[in-house]
């Protein structure tokens, strides 16, 4: 049976066609992302960036992500820049990500991780009028 497996296997290569199997996923979020991703590069979208958590987790699941990172908040923004500055194939945007291009109130919360532009329980610090970036068609 062994024999015929790799029989099979060769001719469909030979064809262009590569069969692997790929173990059980929904174990290892990242490891799912590496398995299903076939790249050590892959394009990587962190809306809502934060300091940049994501993006160590990323980093380290692959060789070379290149990460395009969306954090509205001054605060939050100026904290991961420092922390972020001089990452390769790493762009961080100073805005929201949406699904159209609008502007909206971000309300920054005292817990930075809660900030949001529709968090309506938010314990205010303050608020900024933001732009949301959205991708054309």
């Amino acid at each position: 049976m062994r024999f015929i497996r790799k029989a099979v296997k060769h001719v469909l290569r030979r064809a262009g066609i590569d069969i692997r199997f790929i173990p059980p996923l929904g174990f290892d979020a990242w490891e799912d992302m590496r398995k299903l991703a076939a790249t050590e590069r892959p394009l990587v979208f962190d809306a809502g960036a934060n300091r940049g958590r994501t993006i160590e987790h990323v980093r380290r699941a692959f060789a070379h992500p290149v990460i395009h990172a969306f954090e509205p908040g001054r605060d939050t923004f100026a904290e991961l820049q420092r922390r972020c500055t001089g990452i390769p194939d790493l762009h961080l945007n100073n805005t929201a990500l949406g699904a159209r291009t609008e502007s909206r109130t971000f309300l920054e919360n005292t817990r930075d991780d809660m900030s949001a532009s529709t968090f309506s329980r938010a314990t205010p610090k303050g608020s900024i009028s933001t732009c949301c970036a959205a991708r054309s068609a």
